[in-house]
């Protein structure tokens, strides 16, 4: 509270309320009496002896009142009063006219220009006295108001900088449960405006608010006024002032922390409105100073309660003098002398990562300089090698005339948002690389289709030893090496040929290694901890062979001439809950999953290079394609499983695989279909018509010089529609459609449903650059078979006979 202005008549030494009087009288011995009579009030007196004169005083000082003689040459008061009057600071001053006789014109024109008395030449001294020691009451006690506004502005700028700063909802209700306050994070999370939520119970916010009733700090299903239910985190607080009960409540929107995408999110706290409302309480009427002075310190305690609750450093700069005070929570965060409350600002940047330590410092100086918002993103180096990162926000504060420019903002830890957040950037990318993997190949297979199939009807006319036959099988080889590589690019898009059968890895294991013993340099020991009761997984054999060869070449390849060892290891292991953090999804479901170690104790990779060992291409040999993990990202990612990679430089590289076990065993037994040996002899030679429906000439042409050499009917089709047209003419004609999975225009989808609504029973193998797997998944069960491109003609033939001959034999 200010202290009392001293009294009028006994004015205190270097009053710091003293007002200005400005006395204007042509007439120097008329001054000089003025100055003697009002000399009591103890008031700085500033003469002038003309109205050009007081003009000139006006335009650098604000003063009390004027005292100002009519008469006076060049200028005479009136004049003057005008000039006074005409600008805007002296607008309002209080001008007493004085005059040495009364004339009603001279009083009409004097109080027209707005004088507030007038005063009769010989002036009563105590009359003279009295009047003005009015007016410097009136302005000593502006001037007292103006400096209680300004404190009042100052304290509610430094509490709106910490509220402003502070990014998470917050709700006050009382022990009713109504709401009584919330700030505009709140408004946005529920999308409700303010005036809706004051006034209402929680429980509209909350259907559970009654129904279980809220923990301190508990998990609630909320809903926006939209109807949208979302989770969020509540942290209670209860705060007493002047005896009414209040809790603080801190609401936390948690859809993306149990998505696993997104866990801290930022709290916001904003307590203007009240501050506001009290302050211009405070403007309006200054006799209730003493109860909104009392509101204040109960706005900031109650400001100080949420903050701790709502789990928010604080912090303080002061550029000019480079020291930073700090909270418990804040200097926990930044990682400072657990006893300062107040450090050196270079320990604070020294405790930011390297990397992130230049912009973090560039945004705080552009902060002080430019008088803005400041906002970083940045990590603190942990003790253990680690690193947190930090989210800090904050404002500039308005400091004192003469006192160093400060800086007040909050810090928040949001480690876990970051990691989540680079998760799911990691997994976007894989999945975008996986779909154009996926698409590629499947061109290069229909590509290789024509190749292949060609080259193979070449090859059963030409005869054996002839220099034809070796060029046609070079040929052959080539194109079916040019396959394998598009089945790894399908492997790595998770779309790759899938023949499912129950396994035990550890067996695939022991079998690959002892086929790549030759493979494996002499000084590498390679070893199993196999589990004895290892169970077994529904995966495809191939597959997961080639992702242990990968693993094992790859472990090998990183352990240098001095020798080292290469361990798998196999276990089963149940997850009660989510398991976050493996590839290519950010999480695991909880279940039962089978998990596969591959150990080494070479050279290790350094983390740059971790992050990048599943790109497609990618690799730190001189030699090599670069697929070799992207492949086995690939696999994993095909049995629905996840990927932990630990490595280090000097420490050497564990590959963490689960694979999740089977449901059932019908969905077991259903997963166990071998390709059918690929045999053409005489027997395959067939009869009936074959309608062949795809997009690629190549592939047509291949499929009819093949089926009709085989003895078939051979009609033809390239896209869905034409299919239906020549479907449509007869279709009990048509022994068997070969229907492509993927086509512009109608699919083979719809094409297949058109087809069963002329004819349920027709008999269709499905044909694709992808796996059997995503052929049922895009058709539906009913099919007759499944060719996957790229085929030779003999596996063409073989595929339609073993479908048409147990019909035909069936209808004879």
């Amino acid at each position: 509270m200010a202290a009392a202005i001293p009294t009028l008549m006994n004015p205190a030494k270097d009053d710091p309320f003293k007002v200005k009087l400005l006395l204007v009288d042509d007439s120097r011995e008329n001054l000089v009496a003025l100055e003697a009579t009002l000399e009591g009030l103890g008031q700085e007196l500033v003469t002038a002896t003309s109205g050009i004169e007081a003009l000139r005083y006006l335009l650098e000082d604000d003063f009390a009142a004027i005292l100002l003689d009519v008469r006076m040459p060049d200028m005479d008061g009136f004049e003057t009063a005008t000039m006074i009057r005409s600008r805007k600071r002296s607008r309002s001053t209080p001008i007493l006219f004085l005059t040495g006789y009364k004339n009603e014109e001279h009083l009409f024109r004097g109080y027209d220009l707005g004088a507030v008395d007038f005063l009769f030449k010989p002036i009563v001294p105590e009359v003279l006295q009295s009047k003005v020691a009015v007016f410097v009451e009136l302005s000593r006690n502006s001037i007292l108001l103006q400096r209680q506004a300004e404190e009042l502005k100052v304290a509610e700028a430094g509490m709106r900088a910490v509220l402003e700063a502070a990014p998470e909802a917050m709700i006050i209700f009382d022990a009713n449960q109504t709401i009584r306050s919330v700030n505009s994070e709140a408004e946005r999370l529920f999308v409700c405006p303010r005036g809706e939520l004051i006034g209402q119970s929680m429980a509209r916010l909350s259907p559970e608010w009654f129904a279980t009733g809220p923990a301190p700090n508990g998990e609630l299903l909320c809903v926006t006024k939209r109807g949208t239910v979302f989770p969020a985190e509540v942290s209670l607080k209860p705060v007493e002032t002047g005896g009414e009960g209040l809790v603080v409540s801190v609401i936390r929107d948690i859809t993306e922390r149990k998505m696993a995408q997104e866990n801290a999110r930022r709290v916001t706290m904003e307590l203007e409105q009240q501050v506001a409302d009290r302050t211009r309480e405070l403007m309006i009427d200054i006799a209730e100073r003493k109860r909104a002075e009392q509101a204040l310190r109960e706005s900031e305690h109650s400001l100080r309660i949420a903050i701790n609750a709502a789990g928010l450093g604080l912090w303080r700069i002061d550029m000019r003098n480079r020291r930073m005070q700090v909270s418990n929570l804040s200097r926990e965060m930044f990682c400072l002398d657990p006893e300062a409350h107040e450090v050196p600002l270079d320990s604070w940047e020294n405790a930011i990562h390297p990397e992130d330590r230049a912009s973090a410092i560039a945004e705080l100086k552009r902060c002080f300089a430019e008088g803005c918002d400041y906002e970083s993103e940045y990590r603190i180096s942990l003790p253990d090698g680690g690193a947190r990162w930090i989210f800090a926000k904050g404002q500039p504060f308005p400091a004192d005339e003469g006192q160093p420019p400060l800086v007040v903002g909050i810090a928040q830890d949001v480690t876990h948002r970051r990691l989540a957040q680079e998760a799911e950037r990691h997994r976007q990318k894989l999945e975008s690389l996986g779909i154009l993997a996926g698409g590629i190949a499947h061109d290069f297979n229909n590509l290789l289709c024509g190749i292949l199939g060609n080259a193979s009807l070449l090859l059963e006319g030409v005869a054996q030893g002839s220099f034809e036959e070796q060029s046609l099988s070079q040929l052959v080889g080539a194109a079916e090496r040019a396959a394998e590589l598009t089945r790894q690019m399908l492997a790595y898009s998770g779309r790759g040929k899938f023949v499912t059968t129950q396994l035990r890895v550890g067996d695939e294991a022991n079998e690959i290694t002892a086929l790549l013993r030759a493979a494996i340099p002499r000084h590498v020991q390679v070893t199993f901890d196999l589990a004895g009761d290892e169970p077994r997984i529904s995966a495809d054999k191939s597959q997961i062979q080639q992702l242990l060869m990968n693993l094992i070449i790859n472990a090998a390849e990183a352990i240098g001439p001095e020798g080292g060892f290469v361990e798998i290891s196999t276990r089963r292991e149940r997850r009660e809950m989510r398991t976050f953090g493996f590839y290519p999804a950010e999480d695991l479901p909880a279940g039962e999953y089978l998990l596969l170690e591959v150990r080494d104790n070479g050279h290790g990779m350094s983390e740059e290079t971790r992050a990048r060992i599943f790109d497609p291409f990618f690799t730190t040999k001189f030699t090599g394609r670069g697929l070799g993990l992207a492949a086995v990202l690939g696999i994993v990612r095909g049995h629905r499983g996840g990927i932990i990679v630990d490595s280090a430089p000097g420490v050497g590289t564990t590959f963490r695989i689960c694979f999740p076990l089977s449901v059932t065993n019908a969905e077991a037994r259903r997963q166990e279909r071998r390709v059918e040996a690929i045999a053409t002899d005489e027997k395959a030679v067939g009869k009936g018509t074959i309608l062949v429906v795809d997009d690629e000439d190549i592939v047509r042409n291949v499929a009819r010089n093949c089926l009709e050499r085989y003895g078939y009917n051979v009609l033809t089709a390239d896209d869905g529609q034409q299919a239906m047209d020549v479907f449509a003419t007869d279709p009990k004609s048509v022994s068997l459609v070969l229907l492509d999975m993927e086509m512009p225009g109608m699919g083979g989808a719809e094409t297949l449903k058109r087809m069963r609504s002329l004819r349920p029973e027709v008999t269709v193998i499905a044909s694709s650059g992808y796996s059997e797997a995503e052929a049922v998944e895009h058709f539906g069960h009913g099919l007759a078979g499944f060719l996957q491109k790229p085929y030779p003609v003999k596996q063409l033939a073989a595929k339609v006979h073993s479908v048409l001959a147990p019909i035909q034999d069936g209808a004879g």
